[in-house]
This record gives C-alpha cells, structure tokens and sequence, in this order.
C-alpha cells in the first residue's frame, strides 16, 4: 500500500542521440558476435522491447490490484461499527 503514500517521481525515459548511437553499437556488436544481420538484430530487439511492454502491463494490473485490496481495507476501518458494507468488484468473482 506504499505506493499510495509514498510514491517517488517516476524517472523520465528521454531518448537522447548518446542512448540511440549506444542503442546502434549494441545491436551491431550482437548481429556479430551471433553471426545474424543487422536486420534480424532490430527485429529482434523490437520484440525484447513489446515483452517488455507486456511484462509493464502485467505489472501494472498487478499494482492495481493491490492499491485497490488497500483501500478496501482502509474503507473497512472507515465504516467498521457504522452498519456500512463494503464490497469491490473484484470480491464478489
């Protein structure tokens, strides 16, 4: 439930020509040593890259989910002893 207190300021993933030439080396020096081409290289990393994307939505979800059990438990504090119910969605599956 930290995340709803105390979270940090995300870091910004600006893509400057020193990343993109570090980007070009690394891809090249992996078709080499892999004896593949440049091109399969690329393709290669733009599908470790929509993993990637994949795993930030999974992970996501996940952060979700658990903000939201922690506010259902903090609403439960919040309306313990006064008669009120609370159920979220995800409870009455």
């Amino acid at each position: 439930m930290g995340t709803l207190r105390n979270q940090d300021w995300r870091k910004r993933h600006n893509v400057t020509e020193a990343s993109m030439l570090d980007c070009i080396s690394m891809l090249k020096a992996i078709a080499a040593k892999e004896k593949i081409s440049l091109d399969q290289a690329i393709k290669i990393y733009e599908i470790s890259v929509q993993n990637r994307h994949i795993d930030a939505y999974i992970d996501n979800g996940d952060i979700k989910d658990e903000q939201l059990s922690g506010l259902s438990n903090y609403l439960d504090e919040i309306t313990n002893g006064s008669g009120i119910s609370v159920t979220l969605l995800s409870e009455q599956e």
